[in-house]
């Protein structure tokens, strides 16, 4: 595993990066060094030129892995599924020369995919959107009273979609279900927007966790299946596309 320090005291950002060809690996290097720099962050790269088994539990203790698509031993894909078994929020970036491979990111849950050769711009967009969910994850708080007295705390990505049932709003997180005796609208309003989307009149959905559509049904982690309004089918692409690329 290669260093790619930039020599800052203090590390705040671990990033893990899978790239075989050494010189799209120093590229990618020194587009992550600029960055940080202009933010002012300090930030460490381990840089590995293939996958296998051995690298899961190292990429896992990272903050954000960038993965070659077509790396060996493992390829990105398939590595990345064997990162989610371990860690389901970690955020993924895919690099790869084939646009059409970018849609297999869907079945990990990838942050976004960026396109070889030209990355510069795609790689601070993705940088900005990252960092900036890392600052919201912490000091963002969604507060639901319980009660008069009592309430309940969660970091958005902590909820993967909320649904009404009857009189009860159901909240699910990623192995729980939280009945509320709240009004749908009540908690949907608390939600922060682009992340969830109210994707039909009982469902809002967290973004994040999207891992395909088919017809008239959105797919989340957990193969679970949610309504998709045809009358948003539009917005929630746009949204999600959105997403994807970091706009």
């Amino acid at each position: 595993m290669r260093k790619c320090d930039i020599g800052y005291n203090a590390v705040k950002l671990n990033i893990f990066l899978a790239e075989d060809s050494l010189t799209d690996s120093s590229t990618i290097s020194n587009q992550l060094n600029h960055w940080a720099k202009q933010k002012n962050l300090h930030i460490n790269i381990d840089c590995v030129n293939e996958l296998s088994y051995k690298e899961v539990s190292i990429a896992c203790v990272h903050d954000i892995l960038f993965l070659d698509i077509e790396v060996p031993v493992i390829n990105g894909l398939d590595f990345a599924k064997l990162v989610r078994d371990h860690n389901q929020h970690i955020p993924i970036v895919f690099f790869t020369s084939h646009k059409e491979l970018a849609i297999y990111g869907y079945d990990v849950q990838a942050m976004s995919y960026i396109i070889k050769p030209s990355m510069q711009s795609d790689i601070d967009k993705c940088m900005d959107r990252f960092y900036q969910k890392r600052l919201q994850n912490k000091s963002t708080k969604i507060i639901i009273p319980t009660t008069t007295t009592e309430i309940d705390c969660y970091y958005p990505n902590q909820i993967v979609y909320i649904e009404a049932v009857k009189h009860y709003t159901n909240l699910y997180t990623l192995d729980d279900c939280i009945p509320y005796r709240l009004p749908f609208k009540k908690i949907n309003n608390l939600l922060p927007k682009p992340t969830f989307f109210n994707c039909y009149r009982s469902f809002t959905i967290n973004l994040n966790y999207v891992c395909g559509v088919n017809n008239n049904e959105i797919i989340l982690i957990h193969d679970k299946k949610v309504l998709l309004s045809k009358n948003y089918v539009y917005e929630f692409k746009r949204c999600l596309l959105n997403l994807h690329k970091g706009d």
